[in-house]
């Protein structure tokens, strides 16, 4: 009865353990989706804010904005995209 438990103990420890990889990979994943989500969010605050001051933005296309978010959607983890603090 003793091994038993020891095997059954062993058998949930090894399931705590890909629980716990399990759940760190969603929290990475889960926080570099909110990182690009926050860029967005920052770049489109940056637009509102200068829209709103009523500043003209002849560079601001449709073909633009698409552009700078797929460029944060788009870019690597470590890196930063171009202009990403510009606009905020």
């Amino acid at each position: 009865e003793l091994e038993a438990l020891r095997a059954k103990s062993a058998a949930q420890e090894a399931d705590n353990e890909d629980l716990r990889t399990t759940v760190e990979g969603l929290e990475h994943e889960r926080d570099y989706y909110f990182r690009k989500l926050r860029e967005v969010e920052i770049l489109c605050t940056g637009l509102q804010t200068r829209l709103g001051d009523g500043e003209v933005l002849p560079d601001l296309t449709h073909k633009k904005l698409v552009a700078d978010i797929q460029e944060i959607l788009y870019a690597e983890d470590a890196e930063e995209p171009a202009g990403a603090n510009a606009d905020a």
